[in-house]
C-alpha cells in the first residue's frame, strides 16, 4: 500500500498487489510483477493524457446477480477487442444465454450468446453472436459495462465467465 503522507512511493501488499487509490504519477520504467490495481483510470503516454492500451475485466458466475457491473469505461474510450472466456461450463437444463451491453443498452457487446460451451472456449468479436465494435468511440461519457445471464430449463449449479475488453484513449 502507499506509505501515509507519501502517496509517491508504492509498496506492494502481502498479495504481491501494488494499489493506487488516488491520483498518482509514475514517472520513468516500473515492473509491478504481482499486478496493478487502481482505483481509477490508467493512464499511459508521454504526455499523460492519450495512448496506451488498457484491459478492463470483470466475471459472471451461474449465481451472480443480474445485470451485474462487470466495469467502467471512461468517456472517449475507443474499443479495440473483446473477449468471453468460459472458465466452467453454464449447465442449465435447457439454456444458458448470456449478454454483455452498457446500461442504457446502446453498446451490446455480446447477445444471447450460449455459455454452454466446454471450458477454455473464448470467443472474440467477430464470432457468433458477438457484436463487431471494433473503432467505436463510446462516446463524451463513461459508461458501466453489465453481464446478464438467463437461463431456462433445470437451474444451473455451476458456469463461470471472464469478460476482457481493450480500449484506448485518443
Amino acid at each position: 500500500m502507499p506509505n501515509a503522507g507519501h502517496p509517491a512511493i508504492l509498496t506492494p501488499d502481502d498479495a504481491g498487489l501494488v494499489h493506487i487509490a488516488g491520483p498518482e504519477t509514475i514517472t520513468g520504467e516500473k515492473t509491478f510483477s504481482g499486478g496493478l490495481i487502481t482505483g481509477g483510470e490508467l493512464r499511459h503516454s508521454i504526455d499523460a493524457l492519450n495512448g496506451g492500451l488498457f484491459v478492463s475485466e470483470g466475471t459472471h458466475a451461474f449465481n451472480d446477480g443480474n445485470p451485474k457491473t462487470l466495469f467502467q469505461l471512461p468517456a472517449n474510450a475507443i474499443v479495440v477487442d473483446f473477449h468471453v472466456i468460459v472458465n466452467a461450463t453454464f449447465n442449465a437444463g435447457t439454456s444458458n444465454a448470456l449478454d454483455v451491453d452498457d446500461s442504457t443498452f446502446s453498446f451490446p457487446f455480446v447477445v444471447g450468446i450460449n455459455m454452454g460451451v466446454p471450458p477454455g472456449t473464448v470467443l472474440r468479436m467477430g464470432d457468433a453472436n458477438m457484436d463487431s465494435l471494433l473503432a467505436v468511440d463510446i462516446g463524451g461519457s463513461s459508461i458501466t459495462i453489465q453481464s446478464t445471464y438467463t437461463e431456462t430449463g433445470t437451474p444451473a449449479t455451476a458456469g463461470l465467465a471472464t469478460f476482457r475488453l481493450l480500449w484506448t484513449l485518443i
